[in-house]
């Protein structure tokens, strides 16, 4: 365009110098003539065009030279591209129990509150069993009066005196009180209630001077050093996960990020929202991470070999709806220039993009300038960068 309107403008300035045509004749005969005379004026005009160009570079070579853009260069490369799909789940206890009494009775003594720690073996509550200390006097009373009878029955049926049955059935009784007493006995062992497992304490469930029936929880213990995370992962999604498969894990509450191995892969689907739960097992050795915290995981849904990537910002489309990239090519005398080449894309991931086919290894794309430059356009190359440092689909 800039040396059409120099052109256009040297020309209007000769066509200027002619004398001026008033107007135009009206017969055909005149029309034609006029028609060769301009014809022939316009290639005089011509053939001094020339001339005064061939003369102005003399004085000047660099006067018609086609200006170059600057640019930087992008080798292509072939590399494994892998996306992933970002799925949101929970922190989950790995253990979670309810310690509670097996005889049940009024709490006389708590030994925790919430957020302890404590490990497995410690008391956590104390149990008053006056009931049972009463219930088992009573038994041992009756027990006095069976033997007294079951002694007297078996002097007279060592003479011969009474039934068999009566000897029998005082026996009977006397060993039926002695076995209530050995199990009121080992209620009584039951009074102290202890941690099941090492684990902190999210929450007390009763307070002293509380009744607590047998099975009631007093409190709830966490082990809070083995967590899940489990995240329920689309149907679909379902032939790309193994159980063992390493998988990226965030925590985004208290910058949490690392690889974790799938534990474990749920045996069905829930029919309500197509999905399977799949659990990552974490060891919190410091403490930081708590139940219920939000949690991401990273799962590979798609990895092709051997691909051909590029950044998408480099994926230009024309007004048909062709893609298409700008390439760095030669000219005939070897100066770089503006090669367009129509290109198929594919997936993307990440500001990265598969082209299926227009692209080889041999090819080096224009980077930094793309979008100000056109095909043909003259370029001085900057530098020349490879694709891993620019583009790079390693797994997270």
């Amino acid at each position: 365009m800039k040396y059409f309107l120099f052109y256009a403008a040297i020309l209007a300035i000769l066509i200027s110098c002619q004398p001026q045509q008033e107007g135009l004749p009206d017969d055909m005969d005149s029309l034609k003539d006029l028609q060769r005379t301009t014809k022939t004026e316009l290639s005089n005009l011509e053939k001094k065009l020339v001339d005064i160009e061939e003369k102005m570079s003399q004085l000047d070579p660099s006067v018609f030279e086609r200006p170059k853009k600057l640019v930087t260069g992008l080798r292509i490369s072939t590399g494994d591209f892998k996306r992933f799909i970002e799925l949101q789940g929970a922190v989950k206890a790995d253990e979670t129990v309810y310690v509670s009494s097996e005889t049940g009775g009024r709490i006389t003594n708590l030994t925790v509150k919430d957020g302890d720690y404590v490990r497995r073996g410690v008391l956590i509550a104390s149990i008053d069993l006056e009931a049972l200390d009463k219930q088992l006097a009573e038994v041992e009373k009756s027990l006095e009066l069976a033997r007294q009878v079951y002694e007297r029955q078996e002097r007279l049926w060592n003479q011969n005196i009474g039934t068999e049955l009566q000897y029998l059935q005082a026996k009977n009784n006397v060993e039926r009180l002695e076995k209530s007493i050995e199990t009121l006995e080992f209620q009584k062992t039951k009074s102290n209630v202890y941690a099941p497992i090492s684990g902190e304490v999210s929450m007390v469930n009763k307070e002293p001077g509380e009744v607590a029936g047998p099975g009631e929880p007093i409190a709830t213990l966490l082990n809070i050093r083995k967590l899940n995370i489990s995240i329920d992962i689309p149907e679909n999604l379902l032939p790309a996960v193994k159980r063992g498969d390493l998988v990226d894990v965030q925590i985004p509450a208290i910058d949490y990020q690392k690889q974790h191995r799938i534990k474990r892969i749920g045996a069905q689907v829930n029919p309500t929202n197509r999905t399977i739960p799949v659990e990552v097992e974490v060891f919190n050795t410091n403490g930081l991470i708590k139940p219920n915290l939000l949690a991401t995981m990273h799962v590979k849904d798609l990895e092709i070999n051997d691909a051909i990537t590029i950044p998408t910002t480099l994926l230009q489309q024309e007004v048909s709806g062709k893609y298409f990239v700008y390439t760095i090519g030669t000219d005939e005398e070897e100066n770089k220039m503006v090669e367009k080449i129509l290109v198929e894309p594919g997936e993307s991931y990440e500001g990265n993009i598969v082209i299926k086919n227009g692209l080889t290894i041999d090819h080096v794309l224009v980077d930094k300038g793309s979008r100000q430059v056109s095909e043909g356009d003259l370029l001085i190359v900057e530098s020349t960068s490879a694709m891993q440092e620019t583009n790079s689909n390693e797994s997270k």
